[in-house]
């Protein structure tokens, strides 16, 4: 039997990066994988989601967006998620289904292998709601949407979230007639409501056909071979017939095969639990990414990883309490997210200012002709920046700025003195910033007075 100081479970990016945190530790470590490394955001999720969206955009055909797909796949795990780059380093792999036979020890397929300490990073899977007659109709998920053959000439989308808004633009660029079916009253609800409101009107403009607060009752495969939803809008009963369906409603975690029930290791209805530390309540197991059922973000599963590694392994348990939680959503515009929303920040019952400026004031924006968007910004009594959301183009690079002013605790006023080089996107933050604090000076007294004598 093989002995390893680590077991990872999943070779997703939270286990690959658990791995390679390891490998710094010098510690003996095995990454068993059911299947293919570089998990759901490599072969279904992120990277070819995002091939997908580019692609689209530039009036490729499927065949061509498919091709790109699979090119962009194959470089990366040419370069960094096969088995080879990690046996290369003394990382033993198993591509294998496993289950815990005790608290140490796990079948492999044919092997037992024990780890002092164990990693659970499984994932998470697509969730199928219970409608009526969807599971004897055939749709799609994101695990096999990339693999279609031919285009869908009308498909309907199951869902307005980050995944079913992507992909509803995506196949409208493609040249599908697009249904999308959301039971929330408005689309990103996680979003800011000018966010969701401006991904309402685009999505509008090009002809996506949008049903919000609507409920899906059911669903029945016709003779062609697609479907035909029943659902309730607006108050009246609405049948949509298309080619395919794509169910976009949420996600499940990758946890139930694996026998954590003979060992009494407790789960929720989001995942495994654990505590601030990312420890089971086996104390030498521990869980992290889309499987600890927090948020189900790539770039959070990997900081959880390494989080759970360093735990491990060091004397002094550090707590997993990121300073700021941010993601992108992908649609066009994009939507970049960091910290709370307004919503939530009311709720805490904090002060603020709300600091917002569109795109159309942005110069570089202007020239491009990308004026579609905004920029809004939620700024405490102390000066720092408490949660923020653009929207619009190259948000997802832009935010990060905003970011790092979030984690290293900088004052607004320092970010307005960075010299931004012009014309650029990011300028934008500098100049709405400096346009609250312009009125900050101008609503104080004694400032004001001052002011006026220099003019």
């Amino acid at each position: 039997m093989k002995s390893y100081d680590l077991v990872i479970l999943g070779g997703g990016s939270a286990g690959l990066v658990a791995a390679e945190t390891a490998h710094l530790f010098r510690k003996k470590t095995a990454i068993v994988a059911a299947g293919k490394l570089g998990g759901d955001s490599l072969w279904y999720g992120c990277i070819p989601s995002k091939a997908l969206l580019h692609s689209s955009r530039h009036g490729q055909s499927l065949a061509e967006v498919q091709a790109q797909i699979r090119k962009a796949q194959k470089m990366i795990v040419d370069h960094h998620e096969n088995p080879d780059y990690f046996r290369k380093k003394g990382i033993d792999v198993f591509l294998s289904p496993a289950e815990f036979a005790t608290a140490h020890t796990l079948k492999v397929g044919d092997e037992i292998i024990a780890g002092k300490y164990i990693l659970i990073a499984t994932g998470s899977r697509p969730a199928v709601p219970p409608i009526d007659g969807l599971t004897e109709t055939p749709f799609l998920t994101n695990e096999d949407v990339f693999d279609l053959k031919t285009l869908p000439k009308k498909i309907i989308v199951l869902g307005g979230g980050p995944i079913g808004c992507e992909l509803a633009q995506a196949f409208q660029h493609l040249g599908s007639e697009v249904h999308l079916i959301q039971r929330n009253k408005r689309l990103l609800p996680k979003e800011e409501p000018e966010a969701s409101e401006l991904i309402l009107n685009r999505f509008k403009k090009q002809g996506i056909h949008v049903y919000l607060s609507s409920t899906t009752e059911t669903v029945k495969k016709t003779p062609q071979g697609g479907a035909e939803i029943t659902l309730q809008h607006e108050g009246k009963t609405k049948t949509v017939s298309a080619d395919s369906v794509l169910v976009a409603i949420g996600r499940k975690p990758n946890i139930y095969h694996l026998g954590l029930d003979k060992l009494n290791i407790r789960t929720t209805d989001y995942g495994v639990w654990h505590n601030h530390k990312l420890q089971t309540n086996m104390r030498h197991i521990y869980v992290a990414g889309d499987a600890a059922g927090d948020y189900l973000f790539t770039h959070w599963a990997g900081i959880q990883a390494a989080t759970a590694v360093r735990n491990m392994f060091l004397p002094i348990k550090k707590s997993f309490a990121p300073k700021v939680l941010s993601w992108v959503t992908f649609t066009n515009p994009e939507i970049a997210h960091a910290g709370p929303t307004e919503e939530e920040i009311q709720k805490r019952k904090l002060k603020y200012t709300t600091v917002m400026i569109n795109y159309d004031q942005i110069d570089r924006a202007v020239a491009e002709g990308h004026t579609d968007g905004f920029i809004k910004m939620f700024v405490g009594q102390n000066g720092r920046i408490i949660g923020a959301q653009i929207v619009g183009y190259r948000a997802g690079e832009m935010i990060h700025e905003i970011i790092l002013a979030m984690e290293c605790d900088i004052h607004v006023k320092r970010l307005v003195g960075i010299i931004h080089a012009y014309p650029t996107y990011s300028s934008g933050i500098q100049q709405a910033l400096f346009s609250s604090i312009e009125k900050t000076a101008a609503s104080s007294v004694a400032v004001g007075r001052f002011l006026s004598k220099l003019t």
